[in-house]
């Protein structure tokens, strides 16, 4: 079967339907952040300078009310004069085939990260059709923006640097009678592919399942998921999550195991175990977030991240350190950010 026409077909539909949108019901929202930065490696070279982390963009047009079209875009740019600094914003997390401008070296990032039509078929179904946000992970779920912390896990990092994050492709989004939501997506792997050193672009499968209970002030929402990537060769790809967020009054704890493998020789696996608790102080939230990380050799690493966030009016502050490497053989980096943003 050639997939790459099939889904090729898939995206010209996308854009056909898409286009409609013209004369349906425009609605705009994001979020932006940016600030200065301070980072030093052990041993190694350090840099300061100032940069704008993210600036997210939707766009969604409500064709019917059943059918829209939705497109988000990411602008991220950095001055940073080492190569530590090159990838410190969150274009790292951005769609690896989606880049619009940046040239070889590069500090100006402009990607489309999703471009989707989507159909809800009834209250508890909705099919998404196009370039999407591949459902893996918990930390997958929101946005940086979103995250009470900055650092992300090892473990995820590493289903970026694959290129799971986006693909093309459909994906069912399923309620009732299914208690929580089920999000079920089939791809045809271009985007990992292309991330994962020149792999054969593969059919690939994502799922991911989360819902949530009350038990008076006690809000529990386990979240587990998967990746199966190169199907038609493999599988080569292989992705296994599974977590839990709990918030109690000003308290909650966000805790993942994550582990990401890959056909890829030179990638392997790497796994992460972390926790994230935080705390809501009313002046400001406190959050801190423990990486326990292996990688496929068996090297093990601790990475440890604390933000200070606190909000004022329509605008946030933050005060984010990340320390790399505490533990492990590789050399410990230190990365201080003050940070200011806004959502519109």
């Amino acid at each position: 079967m050639n997939t790459r026409f099939t889904w090729g077909k898939l995206l010209v539909v996308t854009l056909v339907v898409g286009a409609s949108y013209a004369q349906a019901a425009i609605k705009m929202s994001g979020h932006t952040e940016g600030g200065a930065l301070f980072q030093a490696i052990k041993g190694g070279a350090s840099d300061f300078g100032f940069m704008v982390d993210h600036i997210g963009l939707k766009t969604e047009a409500d064709v019917s009310n059943k059918l829209s079209f939705v497109m988000t875009k990411e602008i991220a740019f950095n001055s940073g004069s080492t190569a530590a600094a090159a990838g410190a914003n969150t274009s790292f997390y951005f769609n690896k085939l989606g880049a619009v401008a940046p040239a070889a070296g590069a500090r100006l990032f402009f990607n489309v990260n999703e471009a989707y039509v989507a159909h809800k078929c009834s209250e508890s179904v909705t099919f998404k059709f196009g370039m999407i946000s591949t459902p893996f992970s918990m930390e997958g779920m929101t946005h940086r923006y979103g995250s009470s912390n900055y650092m992300m896990s090892a473990g995820y990092n590493m289903a970026v640097t694959n290129g799971w994050n986006y693909d093309l492709g459909v994906m069912a989004s399923i309620g009732k009678p299914i208690p929580g939501t089920l999000e079920v997506a089939i791809m045809d792997g271009r985007v990992a592919s292309a991330a994962a050193l020149g792999a054969a672009k593969n059919t690939s499968f994502a799922a991911r399942w989360h819902t949530s209970f009350d038990a008076g002030s006690l809000t529990l929402e386990p979240v587990v998921s998967t990746y199966v990537g190169q199907l038609n060769s493999g599988p080569n790809d292989f992705g296994l999550s599974g977590g839990l967020k709990l918030a109690t009054g000003p308290f909650a704890l966000n805790a993942e195991f994550i582990r990401s493998s890959t056909g890829a020789a030179a990638l392997g696996h790497t796994r992460s175990l972390w926790f994230e608790p935080s705390f809501d102080a009313g002046v400001a939230l406190l959050s801190a977030k423990l990486d326990l990380a292996r990688s496929a050799a068996g090297a093990n690493s601790t990475h440890l991240g604390v933000t200070v966030s606190k909000q004022y009016d329509d605008w946030r502050a933050r005060l984010a350190y990340t320390l790399g490497n505490l533990s492990g053989a590789a050399a410990t980096t230190h990365d201080i950010r003050v940070l200011l943003g806004t959502t519109f």
